[in-house]
C-alpha cells in the first residue's frame, strides 16, 4: 500500500512538474508515473525522446500522440513493433508536413488510411493519397477530404468504389454527381441515389433515368431509400424484380398506413447508418490491421438485393 501511495504521489507530482523535472521523471520505475509525462502537451523533447522507446506500451501511445512530439521522434514512431502506436503517432494532430510525408510512404496501410482521415491535409498530401495502391486509402480520402482538387480526382479513380464514394463527398458538384449516373459501376451510379436521400435533390430526368437502371441493385436502393418522387415509385412498383416491386408499393401507401416504410423505426435507422459517414482515425475503433477493412462503410450497400431484404425485414433483437 505504501508502495502504490508513493507512485500516486509522484503521479500527481508530474501534473505541475516542471520541464527539468519531466526529463527526471521520465526514468521513473513506475510506468504510471511514465505514461503521465508522456501524456503532458508541454513535456520537453528530451523526456518524450526517451518515452518513445518506453517498454510500456500505453506510454509510448501516449507519446505518439503528443502534440509536442518531436518531428524525428514521430517518424520513428510509425514504425513502432505495436500497431496502436503507429496509427497514434498517424493521427497526431501536429504531425509536421515531413512526418505526414513519411506517413504517406509507410509500409502499414493503415498508416495511411488514418492519414486520410485527417482534417486540413496539405494539398501535397492529398495528392499522394489519392495515389495510394491501396483503394481503402482512396475511399478514405475519398470520404474525409476537403479539398476539391482532390474530389475531382477520385472521381476519375480506376476503382468503382472510390469514385463512389467521392460522390458523397460534400464538395461533389452538381454536374460531377450527375456524371457518376453514367458509370460503368452500379457502386458510381448509386452514389447518385444515396446523395438524394440526403438532400442534394437530383433532378427528376436523372431519378427517372435511374428508376430504369440495368443494376437491380440501383434499382433497388432508389426503392428503398427516401426521398423519389411519387412517380419514381410508381415505376418501380412494376419492376420486374419482385423485392424492388414490393418494396416501391410501400411507398405508394398512405403515411397513416402501418406499411408505410417510414413507419418502421428499425428500418429507417439501419438505412441511417448507410447513408451516415463511418470512419475509423480513432485506432480503439480501427481495430487489429487484419481484417478490419473488410467493415468498410459501404460494406451493406454492395450486398445482394437478398442480404439486404434479410436485415431490412428482420426486426433488432427484443424489438
Amino acid at each position: 500500500m505504501a508502495g502504490r501511495g508513493r507512485v500516486a504521489e509522484r503521479v500527481a507530482a508530474v501534473r505541475h512538474a516542471s520541464a527539468e523535472s519531466l526529463i527526471a521523471y521520465a526514468g521513473d520505475t513506475s510506468p504510471a508515473v511514465r505514461r503521465a509525462v508522456a501524456s503532458r502537451s508541454d513535456a520537453p523533447g528530451e523526456a518524450l525522446r526517451t518515452l518513445a522507446a518506453d517498454r510500456d506500451l500505453a506510454t509510448r501511445e501516449a507519446v505518439a500522440g503528443n502534440p509536442a512530439v518531436p518531428e524525428a521522434v514521430l517518424i520513428t514512431m510509425l514504425a513502432d513493433r505495436h500497431w496502436r502506436v503507429r496509427l497514434t503517432a498517424a493521427g497526431n494532430p501536429a504531425a509536421t508536413l515531413p512526418a505526414r510525408r513519411a506517413m504517406c510512404v509507410a509500409d502499414d496501410p493503415d498508416i495511411r488510411l488514418v492519414l486520410a482521415q485527417q482534417p486540413g491535409l496539405p494539398p501535397e498530401i492529398g495528392d499522394a493519397l489519392a495515389r495510394d495502391e491501396s483503394f481503402q486509402v482512396r475511399v478514405a480520402l475519398a470520404e474525409c477530404t476537403d479539398q476539391p482538387a482532390v474530389v475531382a480526382t477520385l472521381l476519375a479513380d480506376s476503382d468503382g468504389r472510390v469514385r463512389a464514394t467521392a460522390g458523397q463527398n460534400g464538395l461533389t458538384t452538381m454536374p460531377q454527381l450527375l456524371a457518376l449516373r453514367h458509370d460503368k459501376d452500379w457502386r458510381a451510379r448509386n452514389a447518385v441515389v444515396h446523395a438524394n436521400s440526403n438532400g442534394r435533390e437530383v433532378p427528376v430526368e436523372d431519378l427517372l433515368a435511374l428508376a430504369h437502371d440495368r443494376s437491380v441493385n440501383v434499382r433497388y436502393w432508389l426503392a428503398n431509400l427516401p426521398g423519389a418522387t411519387r412517380e419514381i415509385y410508381e415505376i418501380l412498383s412494376h419492376d420486374q424484380d419482385e423485392m424492388v416491386a414490393d418494396t416501391a408499393k410501400r411507398w405508394l401507401l398512405a403515411p397513416s398506413n402501418p406499411a408505410y416504410p417510414a413507419n418502421h423505426d428499425h428500418v429507417q435507422a439501419l438505412f441511417g447508418s448507410l447513408v451516415t459517414r463511418s470512419s475509423y482515425s480513432d485506432p480503439a475503433r480501427l481495430g487489429e490491421p487484419t481484417p478490419h477493412l473488410a467493415a468498410l462503410p459501404d460494406e451493406l450497400t454492395q450486398s445482394s438485393p437478398e442480404e439486404l431484404f434479410r436485415r431490412l425485414t428482420t426486426p433488432p433483437p427484443n424489438a
